[in-house]
């Protein structure tokens, strides 16, 4: 590119290049054309989306793409066929527009049908516009309670308040046959505040009928649109406990302190742990939830299984909930199990591991829903990414390591797995590893490995946490012989 002025023809020569066969040519080629600046470079440089890519390409035609939308972006407004007529060279150039200038032009490409992903290019719109914007996107979603066009609006919702200039259509998504559209539609109606749809999400979330899923969204629309009395009603004089549940959980994710009494209550009554699961999932979404929690326990009594539920996803947490668990542990009587083993008992563990452990039964035991080790790590590609691959464990890592990292997860973690606290400015707090942070959004992966977007102007702080995604006390479910197995298993991935 710097001696682009200099050689006859450079133009054609990068033109050829841009479309030559090999990745790496056609990366160098981008890569120069975007360097040139100009309008024609950048026409040329979109004709490398019409060839196959990598993550490398991928990346520098994005960057061309947004480094020189001052160019691109008034000529297609003119009426210049920047893109040549290549629906994926407009879906590129638009996936990373960040100039009001490019609604008009993207939204008549929606509007004559001329986009190849219809879901993202609105997206794109709803994401940068403002009323008018929302409101078509509204429409192409309503008009075949499209669920793809529902949950681009409830995501983009989060964060950009407008609102489409009319909601009426909400009310026939609220009957929609399908559940995930009410589900979508009701959380539309919270965002939205559109109180006059305020009777039949008080009648969803008040009925056992309901599925909890839809019980719980329709109790945050209700507080989304401002309606808390009738929320606490239900939580306190439901008709079922299953129905008191979702809607005490609803009201603890916003008001945790004043739900905790109504919470503490309600789960001394309850006698299955599952049950339970709802409201101990609100708290531990919370900065101040955990607090609010552990101070209400302080008289409770608690069935054990509903402690140990407590104590189980407070573990799943990644953060640090030492009171919160100790008041769990206290208020369902529950026989704490240390981890804290001599030397002596550690290596006799290790030895009857080797001696007497199965390799079979351990790897049954390894991909049991109980333990749920599968879900975070993966043996020979199959697993999830959460924690660190475990396919040749054994040929990296001592046996004392591996019976360490059963023990005590937090003690030391694999650089690349930490995890981070995310706190939002409304309080909420999102833990997970990083998967990718840029200047707009960071992007978390949770414990159940879905990468989730976080807009950073709804973010107060990221911290790391210093505890292990992997939840401590794995294993004290197990006898001694099924820790045999599975340390055993662990100890023989070669």
């Amino acid at each position: 590119s710097h001696w682009f002025d200099e050689v006859p023809g450079a133009i054609d020569m990068l033109a050829k290049a841009v479309v030559d066969p090999h990745p790496r040519v056609r990366l160098e080629a981008v890569n120069a054309l975007r360097e040139v600046g100009t309008l024609e470079a950048f026409i040329v440089a979109m004709r490398a989306v019409d060839h196959p890519s990598d993550t490398y390409l991928a990346y520098a035609l994005r960057l061309t793409a947004r480094e020189l939308q001052d160019l691109w972006l008034p000529a297609l407004q003119a009426g210049q066929d920047v893109f040549e007529d290549q629906a994926p060279r407009m879906t590129l150039a638009f996936s990373i527009a960040t100039d009001r200038r490019a609604l008009a032009p993207l939204m008549a490409l929606i509007r004559e049908g001329k986009v190849d992903d219809r879901a993202n290019a609105c997206r794109i719109v709803a994401s940068l516009g403002g009323e008018d914007e929302m409101t078509m996107v509204f429409a192409l979603a309503a008009k075949d309670s499209d669920l793809e066009l529902l949950q681009v609006l409830a995501d983009v919702s989060r964060s950009n308040k407008a609102v489409p200039t009319d909601t009426a259509a909400l009310a026939k998504l609220l009957q929609h046959g399908d559940e995930k559209v009410r589900v979508l539609a009701a959380e539309l109606a919270g965002r939205w505040k559109s109180t006059a749809h305020r009777q039949v999400l008080v009648e969803r979330a008040a009925s056992a009928k309901t599925s909890a899923t839809e019980r719980l969204v329709a109790g945050r629309a209700l507080l989304g649109m401002g309606q808390l009395e009738a929320l606490q009603e239900i939580a306190e004089s439901g008709s079922e406990a299953a129905v008191r549940v979702t809607a005490t959980a609803a009201w603890a994710e916003v008001h945790p302190a004043a739900a905790a009494k109504t919470a503490v209550s309600l789960l001394s009554k309850l006698t299955k742990g599952s049950d339970a699961e709802a409201i101990f999932n609100s708290y531990f979404s919370r900065k101040d939830g955990p607090a609010a929690l552990t101070k209400a326990l302080s008289d409770a009594k608690l069935e054990a299984d509903i402690a140990a539920a407590g104590i189980r996803i407070a573990q799943a947490t990644g953060l640090d909930l030492t009171a919160t668990i100790t008041a769990l542990t206290r208020a369902g009587s529950l026989q704490a199990v240390s981890t804290d083993l001599s030397k002596k008992e550690r290596t006799a563990l290790l030895s009857d591991a080797e001696k007497l452990g199965d390799f079979k039964r351990g790897a049954a035991l390894y991909n049991s829903p109980a333990l749920a080790c599968v879900s975070c790590h993966a043996i020979d590609g199959k697993g999830g990414q959460l924690g660190p691959k475990l396919g040749g464990l054994a040929t990296h890592m001592v046996p004392e390591g591996i019976l360490e990292s059963l023990l005590k997860p937090s003690r030391q973690i694999k650089q690349g797995y930490e995890s981070v606290v995310v706190t939002l400015k409304n309080k909420e707090v999102r833990v997970g590893t990083l998967h990718r942070k840029t200047p707009s959004e960071v992007l978390l992966r949770d414990a159940s490995g879905k990468i989730t977007s976080i807009p950073g102007d709804q973010i107060a702080t990221i911290d790391s946490s210093g505890v292990s995604i992997m939840p401590p006390g794995l294993t004290n479910s197990l006898r001694r012989d099924e820790l045999l197995d599975l340390l055993h298993y662990l100890m023989n991935l070669k």
